[in-house]
C-alpha cells in the first residue's frame, strides 16, 4: 500500500489507498516514519500525502524536522508543513516563526509555514505575521493577512479590497480569503458578487468558503454544524469536501453525527463522508 501510494496519481485510487493505509496505521506507523526521516523524495511526498489528510500525532518530530531542514527538496517541506498544520501542535509554532525569519527563504514555503501557523492557532506569531504583510511578494503578503484574521487580528480592508479585481485569479482567490472575517456589509456583498459572477471556477469556490467562514466565525460548535450542512447540498464538489471536514474539525459531537449519518445513506456523498471518518479516526494515538 505505501509503495502504491507513492506512484497513485490521485483521484478515487489515491482515496482508497490513503483510506486502506489509515485503516492500518498500527502497521503503517513506523514505516512512514521511517520514510519521512530517511525515504526518497517520492516516499517524503507519499508519506506527507497521506500526513496531509490524515494527520498523526506520532509522526510530529518528523514533519517538523522535514519541514525545517533546508537541505530537503521544496515539494517535501511544503507537504510536511501542510501535515503540521493539519496536526494543529502548538509547539511547531516557535520554530515555524523562526523559519519566516530567514529573509532568503522561498515564498514556496513561506506560503504554508503562514497558514501552518494560522491553523495550528499560534498567537505570539502576530508581529512576525505582521512584518509579512508588507513583503514585496504580493501572495505573501495576503496569506499572512488571512493568518492575522483568523488569529483574531484586524486586517486592511482598504488594501485588500482592490485586490478583488486583479487580473491573476490567483490573487482574487486569496483575496477572498483575506477578506473572510474583516467586518463590514459591503464586504459582503463584494464576496456574493463574486460567487456568482467570477469567470473562474476557484475563484467563486473560494468566495463562497469565505461566505461559510464568516456566518461561523464567533458560534457554538453546535450552531456551527447546523450552518454547515445547510450549505452542503448547494456548495460545488471542493466545497462540500471542505464543509465535510470543517464539520468534523469545528462543529463538535453534532458535526461528526452529521457526517455519520451521511456515511449511513448510500449515495456519493456517504463515500466520502465515510472516507472523512476513517482519516479523522486515525489522529487517535496508539
Amino acid at each position: 500500500l505505501l509503495g502504491a501510494l507513492g506512484v497513485a496519481r490521485g483521484g478515487r485510487e489515491g482515496q482508497e489507498i490513503l483510506t486502506a493505509i489509515a485503516v492500518r496505521k498500527a502497521e503503517a506507523l513506523v514505516p512512514i516514519k521511517e520514510m519521512l526521516r530517511s525515504g526518497t523524495l517520492w516516499e517524503k511526498l507519499a508519506a506527507v500525502k497521506l500526513l496531509g489528510v490524515s494527520p498523526w500525532p506520532e509522526t510530529y518530530e518528523e514533519l517538523l524536522h522535514l519541514a525545517l531542514d533546508s537541505k530537503e527538496h521544496i515539494l517535501a517541506r511544503q507537504g510536511a508543513l501542510l501535515a503540521l498544520g493539519a496536526l494543529g501542535n502548538k509547539a511547531a509554532g516557535e520554530d515555524l516563526v523562526d523559519m519566516l525569519g530567514d529573509e532568503s527563504l522561498s515564498p514556496a514555503i513561506q506560503l504554508p509555514a503562514i497558514s501552518a501557523l494560522a491553523r495550528i492557532g499560534y498567537v505570539e506569531a502576530v508581529d512576525s505575521l505582521r512584518a509579512l504583510t508588507t513583503n514585496g511578494n504580493r501572495q505573501v503578503s495576503l496569506f499572512a493577512w488571512r493568518a492575522l484574521q483568523e488569529l483574531g487580528q484586524a486586517a486592511d480592508r482598504d488594501s485588500l479590497l482592490p485586490i478583488l479585481d486583479d487580473e491573476d485569479y490567483v490573487m482574487r482567490g486569496d483575496a477572498c480569503g483575506a477578506l473572510a472575517l474583516v467586518a463590514g456589509d459591503a464586504i459582503v456583498l463584494r464576496l456574493r458578487q463574486i460567487e456568482e459572477q467570477d469567470e473562474n471556477q476557484a475563484v467563486r469556490q473560494e468566495a463562497h468558503q469565505a461566505l461559510i467562514r464568516r456566518a461561523l466565525h464567533g458560534r457554538s460548535p453546535s450552531e456551527k454544524s447546523v450552518l454547515l450542512q445547510g450549505e452542503l447540498e448547494k456548495a460545488e464538489f471542493f466545497t462540500q469536501t471542505w464543509i465535510l471536514r470543517s464539520l468534523l474539525e469545528e462543529g463538535g459531537e453534532a458535526g461528526r453525527a452529521a457526517v455519520e449519518a451521511m456515511a449511513e445513506k448510500g449515495d456519493r456523498m456517504a463515500e466520502r463522508a465515510g472516507t472523512y471518518l476513517l482519516w479523522n479516526a486515525a489522529r487517535q494515538p496508539i
